[in-house]
């Protein structure tokens, strides 16, 4: 749980002139974050249920090849999403991991952060907002967990009102979707907003193919892997937070809604008919980068909390 800090304090560590400058040994942050932490994307079975579509990749292959790497990541859980164990399918495109599953990955270093209910709060009642964010966190705790580190708002239904209170008294930041933006200590302050980058798949980026101008449903462009690598190279006192949905891989050319082309070298001619799908082959060449970063004393790979803690946040 985020400790009560005293508006003196606050005031003094946002005001102070010493604060805007990071020192040298002020070690740079950056954070895998995995969206609703999804199994695999799913399409509805006959009878009932979901079934995996081909040529997908689960969470639980990320997870082995991120251990591999000694890359830890960070899931937002959305709590009544998550069954007590196995899968569960949800909405017929997407099954969620359980908690038992959940707890083992704990215990082998990854964190998990709250999505609530994954509910528009700004129309809520105060009290609804309060059920919604400080309210799940005893579910957490249950499993031996700390989800205080960041709240996840659904679908970046933010407002100030909502992160000043009740957010920012039960967690240390609010996540916000800002594109491709680094956050620095010296910027971060109350309510405690800070920006993840929410990686997108979509159309390819060669102008000259038909995936240029339509790839399936995509309305999103393929987010360039080059350029989320060469952003893990965090600098002192910042945190690249970088989210990742579900991941494809080969080539699929089923309806509107699950096609993609992962296939050769050249990324730009990759594209997925849905932005939260990612060709799998480039979250690895990203990831790859973070683990040289790492190596090579550049970087560290932290969850939101080990931020919060580093940052006076927890």
């Amino acid at each position: 749980m985020v400790v009560a800090i005293l508006a003196s304090v606050v005031a003094s560590v946002v005001l102070s002139p010493t604060a805007a400058v990071a020192a040298p040994d002020d070690p740079g942050f950056v954070s895998v974050l995995f969206g609703r932490t999804q199994w695999v994307s799913t399409r509805a079975a006959d009878g009932g249920g979901c079934s995996r579509v081909p040529n997908t990749v689960t969470l639980g292959r990320a997870h082995d090849d991120l251990s591999r790497m000694g890359i830890v990541a960070t899931g937002v859980v959305i709590v009544p999403r998550t069954p007590a164990r196995g899968l569960r399918c949800f909405a017929g495109y997407t099954q969620h991991p359980g908690w038992r599953q959940l707890e083992r990955w704990h215990r082998a270093g990854w964190r998990f952060v709250s999505g609530g209910t994954h509910a528009d709060l700004r129309f809520r009642s105060y009290e609804q907002q309060v059920a919604e964010t400080c309210g799940m966190l005893p579910v957490f705790r249950r499993h031996g967990m700390d989800g205080s580190a960041m709240y996840a708002y659904a679908d970046n239904a933010w407002s100030s009102d909502v992160q000043a209170d009740p957010v920012a008294r039960c967690f240390a930041y609010g996540r916000t979707y800002r594109s491709f933006q680094i956050n620095r200590r010296e910027g971060l302050g109350p309510p405690w907003f800070q920006g993840t980058h929410s990686v997108s798949g979509g159309t390819c980026n060669v102008a000259g193919l038909a995936c240029y101008r339509r790839a399936g449903d995509a309305r999103s462009r393929y987010d360039s892997p080059p350029r989320l690598a060469a952003m893990t190279a965090a600098g002192p006192g910042t945190w690249f937070s970088v989210q990742f949905y579900r991941f494809v891989r080969g080539a699929h050319h089923g309806s509107s809604r699950w096609t993609w082309d992962c296939r050769g070298r050249d990324w730009r001619r990759h594209y997925t008919s849905q932005a939260e799908l990612y060709c799998y082959g480039d979250f690895l060449r990203v990831m790859r980068r973070l683990r040289e970063n790492v190596a090579a004393g550049r970087t560290i790979d932290a969850s939101p909390g080990r931020v919060a803690r580093a940052w006076g946040r927890a």
